[in-house]
């Protein structure tokens, strides 16, 4: 068995990857899950890996049916974990309060189908062993996982699509309260994984189409080059930011001093100096006020506050607008007089942030 300069690359590949899943498993609170999350997502790329160093390197070594059962099918491409370990590892850094609950583990679910060929091709090579099937049976139930194993692309392709898109929708959601530089980064993983998501796409397609013979020569091997040599620069891509602590972990990544005395100033300025009565405020303003910069000011409403700015200021307004609806001695101002007073720049984004706030309307207030 020689090892040329792709498979030394593939080698080293697996290597940097088994050495960062082990150091996430061994990282203590805080934010653990983030660890875990970014571990399962290194996992599923490793495991691929895994198995494209063994197409190149131990087909030729496979001489008994128990052999070629156990090691083709053993579950390398568990692609059906990558989307739900992307979209939870998102959810760990941009909603602080998260926590995994019952129902989030169901997402992890249909893994068990890539399971399911070798599940069978343990039990085929116990069968065969105990002279239970024939060599030919055997061999048949090989293609026939092997047909499996291909169909399984599709549910693969449709769940990291699917959790894409999830993961981009919450990104965005949480854009004005996710400091720059954990967008940046969680931007630019969510772009890697989208374009590599179409290629794979495409070449699923290619792979059901009749002229795949002629589209990848030498098919399966050329295949498993163009799959997995991207993966690997994905690896070492991973790999080298994690060991250079260049990934954001959410806010454990940064811790800001006084964190609850700079909270309290911002409520001061909103309880007493009532800075929300001014409807062109903005966060610029707000830094200006509390001396405080604007990426501060955004970390501590989101981890203090567990709020964004806006939600934030549009709280006090609420609030104050609730209490002047229910003054007897206010009966003669409108409710759009009401909402100009207290900060609202139209009758609009009153009702609704009045309604996200409440949950109810403005006239359910008044008696």
């Amino acid at each position: 068995m020689e090892l040329n300069l792709k498979d030394a690359l593939l080698l080293l590949g697996l290597v940097q990857g088994g050495i960062v899943i082990y150091a996430t498993l061994r990282r203590k609170p805080p934010n653990i899950l983030a660890y875990r999350f970014f571990g399962l997502i290194l996992l599923t790329l490793t495991l691929s890996t895994l198995g494209a160093f063994r197409t190149y390197l131990l087909n030729d070594y496979l001489h008994s049916i128990q052999s070629r059962l156990l090691l083709q099918f053993f579950p390398y491409f568990t692609f059906l974990l990558l989307g739900p370990a992307l979209y939870f590892y998102q959810r760990t850094l941009l909603e602080p309060s998260f926590r995994l609950q019952t129902r989030d583990k169901r997402h992890f679910l249909p893994v068990l189908l890539e399971l399911v060929p070798f599940l069978t091709a343990i039990l085929a090579a116990l069968l065969f062993t105990l002279n239970g099937i024939s060599l030919d049976q055997a061999l048949s139930l090989v293609d026939v996982l092997g047909e499996l194993e291909l169909y399984l692309l599709l549910p693969r392709i449709l769940s990291i699509s699917v959790y894409l898109w999830l993961s981009w929708k919450v990104l965005h959601s949480n854009r004005s309260k996710t400091p720059e530089t954990m967008f940046g980064w969680l931007r630019t993983l969510l772009v890697i994984f989208t374009v590599l998501n179409i290629s794979y796409g495409f070449i699923t397609l290619v792979l059901f189409s009749p002229w795949v013979y002629v589209l990848l020569d030498d098919f399966p091997y050329s295949l498993a080059y163009l799959v997995h040599f991207p993966i690997v620069g994905l690896i070492y891509f991973l790999t080298l930011k994690f060991m250079l602590n260049q990934i954001p972990w959410g806010s454990q990544g940064s811790i800001i001093p006084d964190l609850v005395k700079k909270a309290e100033r911002l409520r001061q300025l909103m309880q007493e100096e009532k800075l929300y009565r001014d409807p062109d405020l903005k966060l610029k303003q707000l830094s200006l006020q509390a001396g405080m910069s604007e990426k501060s000011i955004s970390f501590i409403l989101n981890q203090h506050f567990k709020t964004g700015f806006n939600d934030f200021v549009n709280g006090y307004r609420v609030a104050e607008a609730i209490e002047k609806i229910q003054n007897q001695k206010l009966q003669h101002l409108t409710l759009e007089g009401i909402a100009a007073e207290v900060g609202f720049s139209s009758r609009s984004t009153f009702y609704r942030a009045f309604k996200k706030v409440t949950q109810k309307l403005p006239t359910d207030y008044m008696d």
